[in-house]
């Protein structure tokens, strides 16, 4: 979201990256460290830094779609 706060922007879709099972700490932390990953951006954190609001969420088998606006 660094970037994203350099330039006006209109909407934001935003997406699941990979299904992870919830809870299972093991695996994040592999991807943290081998992969430099990082946890997706919250709404809360997209709404503070974009001053941009959920308008539409579709999951389906533990993929997600979101649109911001």
């Amino acid at each position: 979201m660094k970037y994203a706060q350099d330039q006006p922007i209109d909407a934001l879709v935003v997406y699941s990256r990979r299904v992870v099972p919830r809870n299972f700490d093991p695996f994040r932390k592999f991807l943290e460290r081998y992969y430099d990953d990082a946890p997706q951006a919250t709404a809360s954190e997209i709404e503070a830094a974009l001053g941009l609001h959920p308008e539409f969420r579709w999951e389906h088998r533990g993929m997600w779609i979101e649109v911001y606006r």
